[in-house]
């Protein structure tokens, strides 16, 4: 890993940024302000449709700027540096960081989420954790709401979705999540505690108390104290335990204050300490 090259990108990049963000103000300005005549060319830009005209195209172009400038610093030196601070931790690596699950295949799996129309992924990471097979990634999952005539995109959920492989397999799904509807209780488990901050679902009572053990209920409570947010878990016959964490952590961004690489991978450093933390509870399930 060259820091210095690295540094170079980050530089040439922010400047595009920069110069983004200068043109999109300039739009809005020139929308609000601007006063400019240029006869010469056939039309008078004092109206209002000659200057809204040209203030649009300014911002257009302002943020095509911002944007190029933001997914280049993330696809040059983001994922560059993501992957190598992830090799030390996971075995045959593969990671994306425009990584995407299709809509269908993410409802293939229930893990009664809230209610979304479109979700948005990315930073997928697969390999070997701890000898275990695993998949994780960021997702955000959103829905328009109508607040009158009008209507404005929601997120309902933000954070880690994770496929981890069980060492024992179940044999029907069962279903783990924060407690929602008040009467959509589920299965009524032996710890009062545990019922009053969860809802459990499965076909098979049976299946769902030979699982959810005193000890293991004792760690999923743990786990939720520790997540930061409301965790929602299938432990699927399929072999694996899926999990979702409505935490808002969006791991591996390139944040405005980060100046040069040292930076960048101090936080990135951060993210993936919440990461292996959210693992390692899962891996005690």
């Amino acid at each position: 890993m060259d820091k210095a090259a690295l540094n170079k990108i980050i530089q040439k990049y922010k400047s595009l940024k920069i110069l983004g963000i200068i043109i999109t103000l300039g739009g809005f300005c020139l929308f609000m302000f601007g006063s400019l005549s240029f006869s010469s060319w056939g039309f008078d830009l004092n109206s209002i449709l000659g200057r809204s005209l040209i203030a649009f195209v300014l911002m257009i172009f302002g943020m095509y700027l911002y944007g190029r400038g933001k997914k280049k610093i993330k696809s040059e030196v983001g994922a560059v540096l993501a992957k190598e601070i992830l090799s030390p931790y996971f075995e045959d690596l593969v990671y994306e960081h425009n990584g995407l699950i299709a809509k269908e295949e993410f409802k293939r799996v229930d893990l009664h989420l809230p209610y979304f129309e479109r979700i948005i992924s990315g930073d997928k990471i697969e390999g070997r954790y701890k000898g275990r097979d695993i998949m994780l990634m960021d997702i955000r999952l959103t829905k328009r709401q109508k607040n009158g005539k009008n209507s404005t995109t929601v997120t309902v959920f933000s954070g880690p979705y994770i496929r981890l492989a069980m060492d024992n397999k179940v044999t029907d799904e069962i279903i783990v999540c924060q407690r929602g509807k008040l009467f959509d209780k589920g299965i009524e488990l032996e710890d009062v505690e545990f019922n009053e901050h969860f809802n459990v679902y499965s076909q098979s009572e049976h299946a769902a108390f030979y699982l959810l053990t005193p000890p293991v209920m004792a760690k999923i409570k743990a786990f939720d104290t520790a997540a930061g947010g409301d965790i929602y878990l299938n432990f699927h016959p399929d072999g694996y335990l899926y999990a979702a964490i409505n935490n808002g952590l969006n791991a591996f961004e390139i944040q405005m204050g980060d100046k040069d690489a040292d930076g960048i991978i101090e936080h990135f450093k951060e993210d993936l300490n919440q990461l292996l933390m959210i693992i390692d509870y899962l891996q005690e399930l």
